[in-house]
């Protein structure tokens, strides 16, 4: 298994790919430039053909062949269960904070809210609008239709968020059936 990989961007040539993937300079860089090339393609033999350059595709860093890489390289996971507990990790913190917008919506919901029925305001905006108690009406309706919303998004989300860590699971256990 690979322990480095890159994502093409807009790369469409081995040489382009070498030269964003490796330091290739000094004397010899010719030389070094080619060496990069042919290591790339004997690592990844689909980049013979111009459709092996999708961008965002993965490739494979050859390693070991004597030139250093660039930041554009990254190490890649030696087995499964790495990758199964970042994602693992990545999800319950994306649930955290999605979760902690959704508080703050409803908190920010019910501010207005109170606001738009305070007394003193509802009083102030009939002497200057005749026509202020239906806007005031209206306002209410609105939030009210856009606090029902959010709890329904927010219940999917959890529910979107609880299957996704299900499947996780089936996966780890899959992973571990296969060792």
């Amino acid at each position: 298994m690979a322990n480095r990989i890159a994502k093409l961007g807009r790369e469409r040539s081995l040489k382009t790919l070498a030269e964003r993937l490796f330091v290739i300079e000094g004397p010899g860089a010719e030389r070094k430039l080619r060496h990069a090339e042919a290591a790339l393609l004997r690592a990844n033999p689909e980049l013979a053909t111009p459709e092996g350059f999708a961008s965002g595709k993965t490739v494979i860093i050859p390693g070991d062949i004597g030139l250093i890489p660039t930041d554009r390289v990254i190490a890649a996971r030696q087995s499964a269960d790495g990758l199964l507990d970042e994602t693992g990790t990545r999800l319950d913190l994306a649930g955290k904070t999605l979760a902690g917008r959704y508080a703050e919506g409803r908190k920010q919901a019910e501010e207005t809210l109170a606001r738009v029925t305070d007394r003193r305001l509802v009083q102030q905006i009939k002497r200057v609008l005749p026509e202020g108690t239906a806007i005031l009406s209206k306002a209410r309706e609105t939030i009210g239709k856009q606090a029902e919303e959010d709890k329904t998004r927010e219940e999917r989300f959890a529910k979107a968020m609880e299957e996704a860590q299900a499947r996780l699971a089936a996966l780890r256990a899959l992973a571990e059936r296969q060792r």
